[in-house]
């Protein structure tokens, strides 16, 4: 019986020990990982309203995609350009995992996005990919991080 009890004992204490999780999630409820979801909901947010403006205020002046060849210069009229081909847009997001290591965070995430193009053909299409964004700590920055490659 005193081996049950300790072995009882010991998995209750591993489930009391475990990480508290951000509801609907597997990511650990911490302030950084909540700031870091925020600056990705408002990526979101602003992406679905062709907001480039509001992208690029999540961004850090550093940021630099170069996959793309994309620099903070040049992010808010690429970003505009690109919207002003597109009638309407719907982002999904579906976090993977979030790091942070010191003052630099890296965010996970698959997404598909779905779009109408302006043009006479009235037909949804949809690209979709596996991402990583990489943040900045940032005191002046909304919710404390920037940007800087990812979008």
């Amino acid at each position: 019986m005193p081996r049950r009890l300790s072995l009882a004992l010991a998995c209750a204490l591993a489930c009391a020990c475990a990480p508290a999780l951000i509801p609907g999630s597997h990511i650990p409820d911490t302030a950084d990982d909540r700031a870091l979801l925020a600056v990705l909901r408002d990526y979101k947010n602003a992406f679905e309203t062709k907001d480039a403006k509001a992208i690029v205020a999540l961004a850090s002046p550093r940021y630099l995609d170069e996959r793309q060849s994309i620099s903070y210069s040049t992010l808010e009229n690429k970003l505009a350009s690109d919207f002003a081909h597109v009638k309407d847009v719907h982002l999904d997001v579906n976090v993977r995992s979030v790091e942070v290591h010191g003052n630099t965070a890296y965010v996970d995430y698959f997404y598909s996005e779905d779009f109408i193009l302006n043009t006479v053909d009235a037909t949804w299409h949809r690209t979709s990919d596996d991402k990583r964004m990489t943040l900045v700590r940032e005191p002046r920055a909304p919710h404390g991080w920037f940007v800087t490659s990812g979008f």
